[in-house]
């Protein structure tokens, strides 16, 4: 059963993280919002800044994707492989 300290610390945790997420969503609305009412007024449409957007959120997660895939980690040696290669160096020497 955690105790009070550990409830409190998860509690102001919580909170820190609450603010932070609140901090960043009122900063996007306040960039993005001028910045879409502009796509709409130079492109007088509606459709074509959702269609922009949309794009712009499929190449996005494209690119995520792709880039989270070609980043392989080269594979963890194991510790027989890694007694091997010891092994291997000693008898070289």
């Amino acid at each position: 059963m955690p105790d009070t300290l550990q409830l409190a610390h998860t509690g102001a945790r919580e909170a820190e993280c609450n603010g932070m997420v609140a901090t960043v969503e009122s900063l996007l609305i306040a960039l993005l919002a001028p910045l879409l009412g502009w796509l709409i007024d130079v492109n007088r449409s509606v459709d074509t800044v959702l269609i922009l957007v949309g794009l712009i959120g499929i190449l996005t997660m494209a690119g995520s994707l792709l880039l989270l895939l070609t980043r392989g980690r080269p594979p963890a040696r194991t510790r027989t492989a890694a007694r091997l290669a010891v092994a291997l160096e000693l008898q070289r020497v």
